[in-house]
This record gives C-alpha cells, sequence and structure tokens, in this order.
C-alpha cells in the first residue's frame, strides 16, 4: 500500500542485525491481555501471518532455507543468515514510518516454492508468548540454590528466623523475600504422637523453604532467559504479601545429592605368594584403612568384626549409618603369573545383621588364566542401588583352582561413587535448600498467576521486561477516582461510517470454580472424605450464566492448618497417619503460604529422636549460648492464613484459601476467620461483579489510529467516547491493528461507574 513503510530488523543477542525487505508487506497485529469470556486464559500479541517475498536479501537473511543440504549448527550462538534455524524464534522490531509499533519475536512457519516464486510465511508473537515458549518443559528441580549451602543445625535453623542466613558463605541478615526460611511444619519425620512428647521436635521436621519471590530470581537468572527481567508491581501491602510467599520443601524424607565421588580407596593393597593344592578354596584379602569421605555415609567396625569366609579370617566391614542411593564402581590394576588353572573375582558383599550370611551383590570375573602372565585395569560395575541403614557390605577378592605360586600385586584399589550420591541429611551436614520435584517452571509461574490474579505484560521500551500485577492494579487507571484524570478522548477517532457493534458478553459461565490441587497428606484426605470438596475451594454461581463450568486449578495443594494439645502452635501437617496412629512421612505436591514471623507457645525443644520399636528417644541439641535446658517459646509461624506481625498478635489479616473452610483443625475464630479476605475476594471478586453486571456492554468498533497510538498503547488506559448516543468510559480489550491508513477494529468493555 503506497503511503507505508515498514522496516523489520531480525536481532541478535550479540548486537548483529539483519533488515528484511518489506516491499508490499500486509501486516495485521493483535494486541490483546485476557480472554473475557474465560478468566483461566491470559493473551499476547499476535500478528497474522505475515509473508515476505524470496527477494536476494532475504533469502540471505532467512539461510536459504530451502537449500536441503543446509546445517544449522546449534553450538553457535548467531541465529541469522547461514544458522537461521526454523524452529527457533528471532528477535525482532518492527517500525512503521520510523515508529516502533511491535517488538517482539518472529517464528517461522513455512518456505514456499509456487512456479519458481519463493516467499516466506512467519508470525510475530509478544514477549510474554517467548517467555512461557523458552522455559519449555523445565523443573524447578533445574533451579540451582546451592549459593545458599550452609550447615544444618539448630543455630542455622533458627537464625533463618528472624537473624540472619548464609550467601555463597557469607552471612547476610535475614530479610523476608530473600534466599531461604526453616518453617515450623509437622512432616512427620520421626515425630512421637504421645502428648508427653508434644514438645519435642525432631530437628528433620525443619526444612527449609524457599520465598517465591527467590524462586523467579532464578528462573529469570537462567542462561535460556539471557536479556529477561521482572518485576511484580501492586501497593505497598501487596508487595509485602507477596514477599512473605514460601514453597516449603516437598520431599518424604529429607534428602540432599552430592557429587560423586572416591568413596573407598587405598593404594599399595597387597602382594601375595601362594602355594595350594588343586581343588582348594583360596581366598585373600587386604583391606582399606579409614576410607576417604566414608564418615559421610557409613563406618568402619574394624579388623575385629567377624568376616564369613571358609578359613576364618578377619577383615573391614562397613555399616551404613544413613540411608544413600548411588550407583558406581570399584577399579584397581594388577599384575599376576600363574601356573595352572585360576578365577580371579572382584565381589561387593551385603548382610543385614552380624548372625547373616555376607551375600553377592554384584562380582566380575576378571582373570581365568591357565600359565600365563598378565597386567590390566579392572573394573566392577556398580548399578544404582540404595544402601540401606545398619546394612553392611564389603568388597571382596576371591580366587580359586589349581594354583601353583601365584604372585599377584594389587594397586590403587578405589570404590568411586556415581555421578550423584542421594542421602539423607543429618544434624551437622552441610545441605542447600532443595526445589520442588516434578513441577514444570512455566506451570509455577502460571498457578502463581492464576493464585493472585496476575497479568503479566511488557512495554514496548523494554519489551523483554516482564511486569506482573494484580487484576485491580492493573486496571487502577479505571477507578472512579482516576478515569477522569487518565481516560484518552477516542470520540474523534470512531469511524462513524463503518459498523458499530453493541453486544453482551455472550454466553458467560454458570459457575466459576477456583481451587486447588487435590493431595492425599492425612489432613486433606480427611477434609476431603467427610465435605467431598478440596480444602479452600470456592465456587461462584452466575444466575444467568449459560455456558459450560469456567475453572481456576492450580498446581499448588492447600494445607490445612492444626494445633495439638494446647501448644498454642498453628502449624501446617504434611504427613500420613498409620493405623496405630504414629506419623509417616510423605512425599507430598507443590504448596505455597505466608510467613508470619516469630509467634509465642509453649516452649519446645529441637533434637534427635529415635523410635527404638516400642518408645521414641529425644536427645535435645543445644545451640551455643543457650543453657543445656533451654526452651524455645516462639516458633516461626507458616500457612495458608495471613496472621498480623507481632509475637502475641495472631490477628486474622488475610487467607491464601479461595474460600472459607467448612472446618479448622485449630481453635480458629471461625467469624473472624469466615469475615477476611480470601484470594477469591482479594484478586477476583471485582471481576466476577464486572462479568455478571447486568449493565455491562461491549462495544466493537473501527477506529482510526496512528502508528504513534500503537507505540504509546497502554492497555490499562480507559477510553471516553462521547456522542449523539451518549457517553461512556471503557476499558481496552483488544486491538487489531493494521496501519495508519486502514480502521483499525478495537473491543472494548464498558466501565459501569
Amino acid at each position: 500500500m503506497q503511503g507505508l513503510n515498514y522496516k523489520i530488523y531480525l536481532l541478535e543477542p550479540n548486537g548483529n542485525y539483519a533488515e528484511l525487505d518489506t516491499e508490499g508487506l500486509d501486516i495485521s497485529t493483535t494486541f490483546s491481555l485476557t480472554d473475557i469470556k474465560d478468566i483461566s486464559q491470559k493473551k499476547d500479541t499476535l500478528s497474522k501471518n505475515i509473508t515476505f517475498a524470496g527477494t536476494k536479501n532475504n533469502n540471505r537473511v532467512f539461510g536459504n532455507v530451502f537449500n536441503q543440504s543446509r546445517h544449522v549448527d546449534p553450538n553457535i550462538q548467531e541465529s541469522l543468515f547461514v544458522n537461521f534455524s526454523v524452529n527457533k524464534p528471532v528477535e525482532c522490531l518492527v517500525l512503521e514510518n520510523s515508529t516502533p509499533i511491535l517488538k517482539g519475536y518472529l517464528k517461522f512457519s513455512n518456505a514456499i516454492i509456487d512456479d519458481g516464486k519463493i516467499s516466506y510465511e512467519c508470525i510475530i508473537t509478544g514477549n510474554i508468548f517467548n517467555f512461557y515458549s523458552l522455559l519449555g518443559d523445565k523443573l524447578l528441580s533445574e533451579l540451582d540454590f546451592t549459593e545458599y549451602n550452609h550447615q544444618f543445625d539448630v543455630r542455622h535453623i533458627t537464625d533463618s528466623w528472624d537473624s540472619n542466613i548464609t550467601i555463597s558463605g557469607n552471612t547476610v541478615a535475614m530479610e523476608t523475600g530473600k534466599g531461604y526460611l526453616y518453617p515450623f511444619i509437622n512432616y512427620g519425620d520421626v515425630s512421637s504422637p504421645y502428648p508427653s512428647d508434644v514438645n519435642k521436635i525432631h530437628i528433620n521436621n525443619f526444612r527449609p523453604a524457599i520465598y517465591v519471590k527467590e524462586y523467579l530470581n532464578k528462573i529469570f537468572d537462567q542462561p535460556e532467559l539471557s536479556g529477561f527481567t521482572y518485576e511484580v508491581k501492586g501497593n505497598t501491602e501487596f508487595i509485602e504479601d507477596f514477599n512473605r510467599l514460601i514453597i516449603p520443601n516437598d520431599s518424604d524424607v529429607m534428602n540432599q545429592n552430592m557429587a560423586g565421588d572416591t568413596f573407598l580407596m587405598m593404594s599399595n593393597l597387597f602382594t601375595i605368594p601362594v602355594n595350594k593344592a588343586s581343588g582348594d578354596l583360596q581366598e585373600q584379602r587386604r583391606y582399606l584403612r579409614f576410607p576417604y569421605r566414608v564418615d559421610y555415609l557409613s563406618s568402619i567396625e574394624g579388623n575385629s568384626t567377624p568376616y564369613p569366609n571358609e578359613d576364618g579370617e578377619t577383615g573391614n566391614v562397613f555399616t551404613v549409618v544413613r540411608e544413600f542411593k548411588t550407583d558406581g564402581k570399584v577399579s584397581f590394576n594388577y599384575s599376576a603369573t600363574l601356573n595352572g588353572n585360576a578365577d580371579f573375582r572382584i565381589k561387593l558383599l551385603e548382610r543385614s545383621s552380624t548372625t547373616e550370611e555376607f551375600t553377592v551383590v554384584v562380582e566380575n570375573l576378571f582373570m581365568s588364566l591357565n600359565n600365563n602372565s598378565q597386567s590390566k585395569y579392572v573394573e566392577l560395575i556398580i548399578p544404582q542401588r540404595t544402601f540401606q541403614v545398619g546394612k553392611q557390605f564389603a568388597i571382596r577378592l576371591d580366587f580359586n583352582g589349581s594354583i601353583i605360586n601365584l604372585n599377584s600385586n594389587i594397586t590403587n584399589l578405589k570404590f568411586e561413587t556415581g555421578a550423584v550420591v542421594n542421602y539423607n541429611v543429618k544434624s551437622g551436614d552441610y545441605i542447600s535448600p532443595a526445589p520442588v520435584t516434578n513441577i514444570k517452571q512455566k506451570d509455577f509461574v502460571k498457578s502463581l498467576s492464576m493464585l493472585l490474579n496476575l497479568y503479566t505484560y511488557s512495554t514496548l521500551d523494554n519489551p523483554k521486561h516482564i511486569i506482573f500485577q494484580t487484576y485491580n492494579d492493573y486496571y487502577s487507571y479505571c477507578k472512579p477516582e482516576n478515569i477522569q484524570s487518565t481516560a484518552l478522548d477516542y470520540t474523534k477517532k470512531v469511524d462513524y461510517s463503518s459498523k458499530v457493534t453493541f453486544s453482551s458478553y455472550g454466553e458467560l459461565a454458570k459457575k466459576y470454580s477456583f481451587t486447588y490441587k487435590a493431595d492425599s497428606d492425612y489432613f486433606n484426605s480427611l477434609y476431603t472424605s467427610k465435605y467431598g470438596e478440596i480444602y479452600g475451594a470456592y465456587a461462584e454461581i452466575d444466575s444467568i450464566g449459560t455456558a459450560d463450568e469456567k475453572k481456576i486449578e492450580l498446581v499448588f495443594s492447600p494445607t490445612p492448618l492444626v494445633q495439638y494439645n494446647n501448644t498454642r502452635r498453628i502449624t501446617p501437617e504434611i504427613y500420613k497417619l498409620e493405623s496405630n496412629n504414629f506419623r509417616s512421612t510423605y512425599k507430598s505436591n507443590i504448596r505455597i503460604m505466608y510467613y508470619n514471623g516469630l509467634k509465642d507457645c509453649e516452649g519446645y525443644q529441637i533434637g534427635n529422636m529415635s523410635f527404638n520399636g516400642s518408645t521414641f528417644n529425644f536427645t535435645p541439641e543445644i545451640p551455643i549460648p543457650f543453657e543445656p535446658n533451654h526452651k524455645f517459646t516462639f516458633y516461626p509461624q507458616v500457612g495458608h492464613i495471613k496472621f498480623a506481625t507481632g509475637l502475641t498478635d495472631n490477628t486474622y489479616m488475610a487467607d491464601l484459601n479461595f474460600g472459607i473452610a467448612a472446618q479448622y483443625y485449630f481453635p480458629a475464630d471461625v467469624p473472624q476467620v469466615q469475615a477476611i479476605p480470601n484470594s477469591y475476594d482479594r484478586y477476583y471478586s471485582n471481576q466476577i461483579k464486572e462479568l455478571t453486571d447486568l449493565n455491562n456492554v461491549l462495544l466493537e468498533t473501527d477506529v482510526l489510529l496512528s502508528e504513534a497510538d500503537i507505540s504509546n498503547l497502554d492497555m490499562r488506559v480507559p477510553v471516553f467516547i462521547n456522542n449523539q448516543y451518549g457517553n461512556a468510559y471503557y476499558k481496552m480489550l483488544e486491538v487489531e491493528y493494521k496501519n495508519r491508513l486502514e480502521p483499525s477494529t478495537v473491543k472494548l468493555q464498558k466501565i459501569n461507574l
């Protein structure tokens, strides 16, 4: 079209760029954030198909993709010209008459050769779409929190409550929203059911939780999102509440991974001269001294421990002192000379107690000789397995057969663990806060956005800066006190020669449901079995709605709060309950909670609890400078209810649940709990009220917008229209922009003041 001058640049992270030929180009772009009829759906900027002619320049920029012999090297950062990939979006900038109107990502669709003419079909998407696309199927468990590595003990647990945390080996002042926190949660980890033990807390029930804000920081710090930043916007109260949000540990047993390492080793193991009669079984062993790193996971029994063999010899046996899982290998070098027939084997053996025989876990025949000499490197591969607490293992070298004059030199024997060793945590270990498992990063961000009804957007001047803002704050310009000073007057922009359509919202839902995800820990199961619904769920019924139910369902599960035996501790409980009323740990679904600071309670101790089959034995851990009988009279309170700050202030302020629970498992002031705003009240009620308002109407019309209007487009800003039919303010829902010479179609929602 004459009078139009488009420029489209493809941009690379290193600053290189290429300009595409755009003569005769037809561009139509839709700017939108949400689907008015489906509150669970969010949208983004999206162009219609753009067809580029196969000019010499465009062929070069698109890397001559029709050349079937071409190859894209994924190790090269450049994404244009010879390394252009049809599967990788490229950042782009669109200008109309030198005015930027769109900055997003060009996605390649097709290269077409028709009657000898080449063309390229593409679309341009916004940065929000590409943000989620770049996350792909990456899991939260891929995020690295090792900078928060610290010693797991009472001092570091209590310091995280209100004092300090460890970052990169340095002590840093604790700050809500930053790093990690040890909340008071009953995970059922060696948790006594007896009232006399209610104030004796096994230390492994304190597990490092990670703040929601820290998860977002790590997501945006990933190399795949280079250049992307984020911001959570809102009023002071909302930001304070957001910074309080934590994601607790979700594992059944608190465990830790460490990189594979040499587990056992010794040099110059032994040299054996042997003469034996034919048919005798010969077993010769020399055992390792106290081994490198073995004290992490097992202990050495020593030479006095009976070692089962034919001739009563003794040797070192290792007892597993904490459960760990690994693969690995045992390896060594040897040289031998044999006169006669012999087999030489290496074995990993295991037994459950000293009264049982050792059994072979895995073995390898590494020498079978007849009048021969050898020097060789030998490996015994150990498949991944769990080494259980209390079991004993040993490494043994055996040979048998008709042996005459065996001279064997074994050197540098090593038991090397695999790439990752997973082990149960004990007090004194150095650990890193563990991210939750089995949750995709994009699902985490989307569910967080659904919980708080966050609108996600960016601006043209900083398109890779992602902004999260609640529905209420996003549309704050539309509030009665702000609307006159912020609204844009579109009265003269409306194309009255074209069709103007006033309409209803169409078929709105009969029911809007808001729910967490079901989980099967004891209290969630108890609640659901009794009331037939998920704890904290809510449904809003629209009496005139006709469409199917619209559902907001989170990846998070709810967590009922519980108080036992007048301890005054109101705590989340995440465990299974066995038939004998003993608690057992449980691999839960991801949870989200407020941290409410320290609250006072009955005195309790933190220490090591063990169960010997009939009784629970407790040994307190006393951090310096506390006295031996010290008891904590305050605890770090977390849960779905937001309490006022202060040790003695348990005033209810807000609730992360969507609805009022049919039952609470702590001595709650039910009328007050029912009166506080929950997540539906705070983040969705205004939107649903607008949707179901009988006075609501949609307006669809054509307006004349320039490239400057689109460059400055802010869909938070209301518009005002005044004509012979009256006047009204509207929210901007969608803009379909072609160019400054053609009308743009806009969809508007009337604001009922």
